[in-house]
């Protein structure tokens, strides 16, 4: 095929709504050489050309695309939700390790904890709002999820200022638990609590949390 029957055939793939590039490249490549393999001697390229594109369809080019886009998406969702798991898994070890070196005094106790700090507020906490995020069916839970983050990132900041040694430590960590008590615990009871059928789980887990935070002021 000449370089302009080639271009004709990458126009007819964009006309169809293939936008991504090394799919375009890979159905332009399979297009031209089913032109070239089934054209007739003689054959005029416009009629081989509409042959061969009649065969695809705009339908079948936009269901390539879309599952195409689908598997990209898939997978990089399986990869996230992975980083996700081991995160969430390299955090806790490293919290549950670093705070028991600290009890006994033992060296590397502030460096697991700052780890297991670090993999809980920049990969596990994050990626669980994302997912969760995407997930909600409601805006109502997508206001608690991003709220779930902001808290979650206002007690870990703190207790890393904490753990460090750094200037208004004791301030942030105020600030962490006035926004955790005031603020999100509110909002997700009355949320939870207003819808039917996760009214028992919301309570349940308000009165956990309500504790679990009273349990870290006591230990700050």
């Amino acid at each position: 095929l000449t370089e302009e029957e080639v271009n004709q055939v990458d126009s007819a793939i964009r006309k169809y709504g293939v936008f991504l590039p090394e799919l375009r490249e890979n159905l332009l490549d399979h297009c031209c050489c089913l032109i070239e393999e089934h054209r007739q001697p003689g054959e005029p390229f416009e009629q081989a050309f509409k042959r061969i594109m009649n065969l695809f369809g705009e339908e079948g080019f936009r269901n390539i695309q879309d599952e195409t886009t689908f598997l990209i998406t898939h997978k990089h969702r399986e990869t996230m939700k992975k980083v996700m798991y081991a995160s969430g898994l390299l955090a806790v070890i490293s919290l549950v390790t670093g705070s028991v070196f600290k009890l006994q005094h033992w060296p590397g106790a502030n460096v697991l904890i700052l780890s297991g700090f670090a993999f809980l507020g920049l990969f596990f906490v994050p990626l669980w709002t994302v997912f969760r995020f995407r997930e909600a069916s409601g805006a109502n839970q997508k206001v608690v999820h991003i709220m779930t983050l902001i808290t979650a990132l206002l007690l870990i900041v703190p207790g890393l200022a904490k753990l460090l040694h750094w200037p208004y430590a004791n301030m942030l960590m105020a600030v962490g638990f006035g926004v955790f008590f005031l603020l999100f615990l509110p909002l997700y009871f009355i949320i939870g609590f207003r819808n039917p059928v996760t009214r028992q789980h919301t309570i349940s887990q308000s009165i956990l949390l309500s504790c679990c935070g009273a349990m870290m002021i006591l230990l700050t």
